[in-house]
């Protein structure tokens, strides 16, 4: 799952609700990160995106040091 960790303007932190289950490189992350970059305001910064885990997967870890 890639989700987008959202922008600052001012300095201040905006939430982006935008989460996409697919693979790296496809049309809709482009356009998605078009839109935040079309934005000409300095004191505009977008964050990018992450990759979150799904909470169906087992991490190998099992809290052992």
């Amino acid at each position: 799952m890639i989700v987008c960790k959202g922008f600052k303007k001012n300095g201040i932190f905006h939430n982006c609700n935008f989460i996409f289950e697919g693979e790296w490189g496809s049309e809709e992350l482009l356009r998605h990160q078009k839109y935040h970059e079309s934005h000409i305001d300095p004191s505009y910064f977008w964050l990018g995106f992450e990759v979150k885990r799904s909470f169906s997967k087992l991490s190998k870890r099992d809290g052992k040091p």
